[in-house]
């Protein structure tokens, strides 16, 4: 999963673009969920909610997953003078968007 081409930097701003990018790295090299969690020695499960943007997974886990598919973490001071460009659509990366709480259906009482 190496280029020959300039990296290309995406701020995460959260765990939803974290996840963003774990599914679009694992969709472009053609993987199942099942087989990118192979490869990453983890579950199905905890692959499945690191790309859904799960809050609480563990940090040592998510870097193994980012290592496993070709991924280097870097952290910089905010602010930073860097060329940056992302992959993924603007929508993926604005932290103020967030999805809107699903409506649970009211039950009838039953007699």
């Amino acid at each position: 999963m190496e280029s020959s081409e300039a990296p290309i930097i995406t701020i995460v701003s959260g765990p939803e673009t974290m996840g963003a990018l774990v599914r679009a790295r694992r969709k472009a090299a053609g993987l199942t969920q099942a087989q990118a969690a192979g490869l990453a020695g983890v579950g199905n499960r905890f692959l499945s909610e690191l790309e859904r943007g799960k809050k609480t997974l563990e940090f040592a886990r998510v870097l193994q997953v980012l290592e496993r598919l070709g991924f280097e973490l870097a952290v910089v001071p905010r602010g930073a003078k860097l060329s940056i460009r992302s992959t993924l659509p603007s929508t993926v990366i604005e932290p103020e968007q967030k999805k809107a709480p699903r409506k649970r259906p009211k039950r009838g009482r039953r007699g």
